[in-house]
């Protein structure tokens, strides 16, 4: 089965860049809570200012945009570490 053992390494490599993007990813979606604490905090000084409203509900809006990406990279590295696994038992035949 040589053709095999080299999907293994390849997939590898395909999970380092998910893992990579996905840590890229959390960094923006800790981002955007920090701007969200931000704006709960002058919101707390002036809770009418139509400004900070806008931009926490645009923060808002970023952020289950975020965790969306989030989820779907964890979904494409949990079909990666499947591939992975079928890969290493096909060799193991």
């Amino acid at each position: 089965m040589t053709g095999q053992s080299s999907a293994v390494p390849e997939l590898f490599l395909k999970r380092v860049e998910l893992i990579n993007s996905l840590s890229q990813a959390n960094v923006g979606h800790l981002r955007i809570l920090q701007q969200i604490a931000g704006y709960d905090i002058l919101l707390m000084k002036d809770p009418n200012s139509e400004e900070t409203l806008s931009a926490m509900e645009m923060s808002s809006n970023e952020l289950t945009a975020s965790q969306e990406q989030i989820d779907t990279l964890e979904r494409d590295v949990a079909k990666i570490d499947e591939q992975i696994e079928q890969a290493r038992n096909l060799e193991d035949e």
